[in-house]
C-alpha cells in the first residue's frame, strides 16, 4: 500500500508541474518571441569568433572507462539507453552541445568530457568570481571533495557544479548535457548565484533549477533543432526529468530504500507520460537565421555527420571535424 501511494505522488507531481511533454508544450512554454539567447543567432561560431566556452576531453582509459560503463548500467535501464554515462562522447554530441552554448553566451563555462582533473576544478573553484567566497570555500570545498572521492569519470552522471562553473560530461546524449548547461545558464542569470545555488541543494528545491532546465532545453530544440531531435530530445528529457523529480521527493522521505524506488518510479512515469503524448513538435519550419542574414545557421549543423556515422568513423578522423572548428577551445589531457 505504501509503495502505491508512492508511486501515485510521484504520478501527480510529474502531471502537476511546469514542465509539459505533450500536446500543450507550446502553451506551457514562452511565447517564441520570448526566447533571446545572445549573439550567435545570426552568426555562426567558428574559430575566428573562438566561441562561448573552453571544451576539454579526457584521455581515454579502457579499464576506467569500462568500470564507469558498467557502473552505469542501473542509470542506463532506467532511461532505457545504452548512451548513458558509457564515457565515451562522440564528436556530435560535442558540436551539439557547443552550438547550445554559443547561442546561450556561456563563454566561462568549462566543459569537461569524460575528464577527470581535481587540480583544474581546484583553480576553478579559486578563480570563479561570480560566487563569492563564503560560498566556493564552503559548499565549493564540499563539491570539490566529492568530486575528487567519488570520481564522474567512474561513477557518472552528468551535472554541473555552480561554484567552479564546470559542466561535467559523461554520456553520450547531447540533451542530457544541455540540460545541465542551462542550469549553468540559470545560475549565471541571478543576481546573487552562490546564494542560489546553495538554495538549490536543500532537499526538494533542486526541482526547481530541474524545471527551469528542462523546460529551456525542450524550448531551445522548438527554436534550432530539427523535429527528429526534437523528438529525440522529448524522448530522452521525459525520463530523465521524471528521475529528478522522484529524487526531489525522495529527499522529505525518511527510509533507506525509498529514494531508489522513487527514483524508479518518476522514470517509468516519464517514460509512460513521453509515451501518450506524440504530438508535441512543432510542425512549423524552425528558423535558424534572420531572413536577411547572409547564411542559415541550419546549414552548417545539418552537414554535421550523424552520432551513427561518427560512431563508425576512426578515432583520429572523430577528433578531426570538431578540432578543426574549434582549435582554440579543444584540448585533451
Amino acid at each position: 500500500m505504501r509503495g502505491l501511494l508512492i508511486w501515485a505522488f510521484v504520478i501527480v507531481a510529474i502531471s502537476v508541474n511546469g514542465t509539459s511533454f505533450g500536446d500543450e508544450v507550446g502553451e506551457r512554454l514562452p511565447p517564441h518571441d520570448s526566447y533571446r539567447p545572445a549573439r550567435y543567432v545570426n552568426e555562426l561560431p567558428t574559430a575566428e569568433t573562438q566561441g562561448p566556452a573552453n571544451f576539454v576531453q579526457g584521455q581515454p582509459n579502457l579499464l576506467i572507462d569500462s568500470v564507469g560503463w558498467v557502473i552505469g548500467i542501473p542509470r542506463k535501464v532506467l532511461l532505457w539507453d545504452r548512451r548513458v554515462d558509457n564515457h565515451q562522447v562522440t564528436v556530435h554530441t560535442q558540436n551539439r552541445l557547443h552550438k547550445y552554448a554559443a547561442i546561450n553566451e556561456l563563454d566561462d563555462v568549462k566543459f569537461r568530457i569524460n575528464q577527470y582533473d581535481p587540480i583544474g576544478e581546484f583553480h576553478r573553484l579559486r578563480q570563479n568570481k561570480n560566487v563569492s567566497a563564503g560560498w566556493r570555500y564552503t559548499l565549493g570545498s564540499l563539491h570539490l571533495i566529492r568530486y575528487t572521492v567519488l570520481p564522474g569519470r567512474i561513477w557518472g552522471g552528468d551535472e554541473y557544479n555552480p561554484y567552479s562553473n564546470t559542466v561535467s560530461v559523461y554520456s553520450d546524449i547531447p540533451e542530457i548535457g544541455m540540460v545541465e548547461a542551462a542550469y549553468a545558464k540559470d545560475v549565471k542569470s541571478r543576481e546573487l548565484p552562490g546564494t542560489y545555488a546553495a538554495v538549490q541543494g536543500l532537499p526538494g528545491v533542486s526541482l526547481w533549477h530541474a524545471t527551469l532546465a528542462t523546460n529551456d532545453v525542450l524550448y531551445y530544440h522548438s527554436e534550432y533543432e530539427t523535429a527528429a531531435e526534437q523528438e529525440a530530445a522529448k524522448s530522452i528529457l521525459a525520463p530523465y526529468y521524471g528521475m529528478k523529480v522522484g529524487g526531489a521527493i525522495g529527499s522529505f522521505i525518511p527510509g533507506p530504500n525509498i529514494d531508489p524506488l522513487l527514483v524508479a518510479g518518476g522514470t517509468v512515469t516519464g517514460h509512460i507520460l513521453e509515451k501518450t503524448n506524440h504530438s508535441w513538435v512543432y510542425k512549423t519550419e524552425t528558423k535558424y537565421a534572420s531572413p536577411d542574414s547572409s547564411f542559415q545557421l541550419t546549414n552548417y549543423y545539418e552537414a554535421m555527420p550523424s552520432a551513427e556515422a561518427v560512431e563508425r568513423m576512426p578515432t583520429a578522423l572523430q577528433q578531426q571535424p570538431y578540432e578543426t572548428a574549434y582549435p582554440s577551445l579543444y584540448q585533451r589531457r
